[in-house]
């Protein structure tokens, strides 16, 4: 009985440490998307779409932070990973300016889809394309939940 109620503070912990890392990136690198422009289409804003791509940027990390003895490795994944993703994924200048294998390692990552997609929203200009960005933002916070489950599951166990 004291087994079951522990793993569901851990559980809860591991929400609140999602909703937490998801909260901070929307806040930090995506306000400037916040626009108050809706697509009667779609009916979905920019702030839904920037807490998406929080979901599948923070995702991968907490299963990566489940592997941690300690809190020294951070600073290094912000460093080698976040902001080198920050920087090539559009936000700052077109991508057709990079190299063709930056272009493509660009396109992989899910801040590149959420940039398109508050972009595309911001000016009026969805194109079909926005399901190929919202299936893949799905697709990485989904992976990157079930692999922070498995992790952290593994690493709780006695």
């Amino acid at each position: 009985m004291a087994n079951s109620s522990l793993e569901g503070r851990h559980y809860a912990f591991l929400v609140f440490l999602t909703l937490l890392n998801v909260m901070n990136f929307v806040d930090r690198q995506l306000l400037a998307s916040f626009a108050n422009f809706i697509v009667p289409d779609l009916r979905l804003t920019n702030a839904e779409f920037g807490l998406l791509t929080g979901l599948a940027f923070s995702a991968p990390l907490i299963a990566y932070a489940a592997t941690l003895k300690g809190n020294e490795n951070f600073n290094a994944i912000f460093r080698f990973v976040v902001t080198p993703l920050f920087l090539f994924s559009g936000v700052f200048f077109p991508l057709t300016r990079l190299p063709p294998a930056l272009r493509a390692a660009a396109w992989l990552t899910p801040l590149f889809h959420g940039v398109e997609l508050t972009r595309a929203l911001t000016l009026g200009t969805v194109e079909s394309s926005w399901y190929v960005h919202v299936g893949y933002l799905v697709a990485m916070m989904a992976a990157g939940v079930a692999a922070a489950i498995r992790t952290f599951e593994r690493r709780l166990r006695p």
